[in-house]
């Protein structure tokens, strides 16, 4: 299963916000891309899509509606910043998944 995860930010705390991305790319997940928006000073890596939405609205709405319609894959995961995934999550969703079928 392919996910975008979408990581709603609006602090300077980089430090947090990298333990998030870690905590997502310990998932293993197969296919996914990152998408960032915020209106810190975070510099984006490889793996990541960084939006700064400094100039717009800050409501989280906004952040939130331009995650879905800059999502790659249908599977979407929208956390905050001070969300971090548990060892064994994308293996928890792929069990539930097949319990749905």
């Amino acid at each position: 299963m392919d996910f975008t995860f979408g990581i709603i930010t609006s602090y300077d705390d980089l430090q947090r916000l990298s333990d998030v991305i870690d905590s997502i790319k310990e998932q293993k997940v197969p296919n996914y891309e990152i998408l960032v928006m915020g209106n810190d000073n975070y510099l984006p890596t490889e793996d990541t899509i960084y939006v700064n939405m400094a100039s717009e609205q800050q409501f989280v709405t906004n952040k939130k509606n331009r995650i879905a319609q800059m999502a790659k894959y249908q599977n979407l995961v929208i956390i905050h910043d001070y969300y971090l995934f548990d060892k064994g999550w994308y293996e928890g969703y792929l069990m539930l998944y097949r319990d749905w079928e």
